[in-house]
């Protein structure tokens, strides 16, 4: 594995709709992973698509957390040379 995209998200399931899409019409190479780590998102996500490096990774921490904490340790799941690391946050009021 050459690069892992770690994505750390929270309850944001049309946008992780939406990058799974765009996932779908890149067309990753094989030697490319997404992980998204999703912190008790209600309902918990799911991906039902063709892609086989899409993995969603149940972390079930739903306390607040330092963002850049939380990803760079999610990044141990990872066995991937260079990391790429977003946060999908969706805020409601």
């Amino acid at each position: 594995m050459k690069l892992s995209i770690i994505v750390s998200i929270f309850n944001s399931h049309e946008i992780v709709r939406r990058q799974f899409l765009h996932y779908e019409r890149l067309g990753l190479p094989p030697d490319v992973e997404i992980l998204f780590m999703d912190d008790s998102s209600d309902p918990p996500l799911e991906y039902n698509g063709p892609l086989k490096n899409i993995k969603i990774i149940p972390v079930n921490n739903p306390k607040p957390h330092l963002i850049e904490d939380k990803m760079f340790a999610d990044g141990r799941v990872s066995i991937a040379e260079i990391w790429a690391l977003n946060s999908l946050i969706v805020r409601t009021c």
